[in-house]
């Protein structure tokens, strides 16, 4: 029926609202819906004289590649504020965010001294206790192949910095009934963010007493011990209801010897700097989920900046994200935007709206009768427009 019918056209129509309003009513399925063949000849499509049809896929072309440019420059968009967002985790965890803050500012307590008040202090009160220090001096950082760092800074392994952790979670399997303690998913963390939503908390077939370790607790730090390597290692800072989630086994959780630390902590792990670390060190051979270690975690270096620089790097950063983030939504409601003037476009089309009709054109009853003509299978439909 290529003579008779314009292919580009029909494809057109079963992308537009009209035919896929006829898909929703007959479709079956619940997660993945499906239409028949049957269901599909069965179809009532717009049928314009030829010449209008190709006139029609030619507008749609024309209107869908203008659509197409600005997706583009959509896409150009999202790419920078991505690159922005890795040059301004980077500056903040080598100090080139607070260059000029530095010069006009003298910490009183230097990176050094937050290390050392936390190795100093007793194990409960913040501080890593009797054995904690005897591991942390154990594992002396080499510095020799890290990069230097500003006035007032000093690398330490993240293990310097802990109180508690790092210590996997635990995965009984998933309730029946919804009557068992809730435990967060691993997809609670992957976007470096603590997601406390249903799609992200599951129901454990087992009750865990309320006096177990395994309860996180607010500013509890959680690391992904497996994941595919893009997400494995990334970091979230649990903010919610104390005793009521734990964590799964394939999440590391840490809590920090200062309050301080923790959220710097975070930036770190999740810049440029922190994943290359956790991708470098994942192990895993080909085939098998990438993992790593509490050991890993624990050897993790990281940039500590004087207490006051961290708290004004924080700030800049937790700006310049809030900007971000607010210009993203504005680029995805602009793509949602266009993928609706499609659908408008689609609309407008198969109404008879988006072209002028051409009186010489050969009337559509015509053209009906042709395609019976070639196949007399066809049931008589009758004109969605009139000519």
């Amino acid at each position: 029926t290529g003579a008779l019918l314009n292919h580009r056209f029909l494809c057109h129509a079963l992308n537009s609202p009209q035919l896929r309003r006829q898909a929703d009513q007959v479709a079956r399925g619940v997660a993945q819906k499906t239409v028949t063949l049957g269901s599909i000849r069965n179809f009532r499509i717009p049928l314009p004289p030829l010449p209008e049809q190709r006139r029609i896929v030619e507008r749609i072309d024309i209107l869908f590649a203008e659509i197409a440019e600005g997706e583009a420059a959509l896409d150009d968009a999202r790419q920078g504020l991505e690159t922005f967002r890795r040059a301004l985790l980077k500056a903040a965890v080598t100090g080139e965010l607070t260059r000029n803050w530095r010069e006009n500012n003298k910490p009183a307590e230097t990176g050094h001294d937050l290390i050392a008040r936390g190795l100093a202090a007793p194990e409960g009160k913040g501080g890593l206790g009797r054995r904690g220090k005897r591991e942390a001096t154990r594992q002396k950082l080499e510095t020799s192949d890290l990069s230097d760092l500003p006035e007032g800074w000093v690398w330490a392994r993240l293990g310097e910095m802990l109180s508690a952790g790092p210590t996997n979670g635990y995965s009984p399997k998933a309730s029946r009934d919804g009557s068992g303690t809730l435990s967060l998913k691993l997809t609670a963390t992957t976007a470096g963010h603590i997601d406390l939503s249903d799609r992200a908390v599951k129901t454990l077939s087992e009750h865990i007493e309320l006096d177990s370790d395994l309860y996180l607790s607010s500013g509890d730090l959680l690391f992904q011990r497996g994941n595919t390597i893009e997400y494995v290692g990334i970091s979230a800072i649990f903010e919610g209801p104390a005793k009521t989630f734990i964590y799964p086994d394939l999440m590391i959780r840490v809590r920090t010897s200062d309050a301080k630390l923790t959220e710097w902590v975070w930036r770190v792990a999740n810049s440029p700097l922190g994943r290359r670390f956790m991708m470098d060190n994942a192990t895993g051979t080909a085939g098998t989920m990438p993992k790593i270690s509490g050991a890993t975690i624990g050897s993790f270096p990281v940039p500590v900046p004087p207490p006051a620089e961290a708290i004004e790097i924080l700030r800049r950063v937790s700006e310049a994200l809030s900007a971000l983030s607010d210009t993203t939504a504005m680029l995805e409601a602009e793509a949602a935007d266009a993928a609706r003037l499609r659908q408008s476009i689609l609309k407008a089309a198969f109404e008879g709206k988006l072209t002028e009709q051409d009186p010489d054109d050969e009337p559509a009853t015509a053209l009906l009768a042709g395609i019976r003509t070639l196949n007399p299978s066809i049931a008589r439909t009758r004109r969605q427009r009139q000519k």
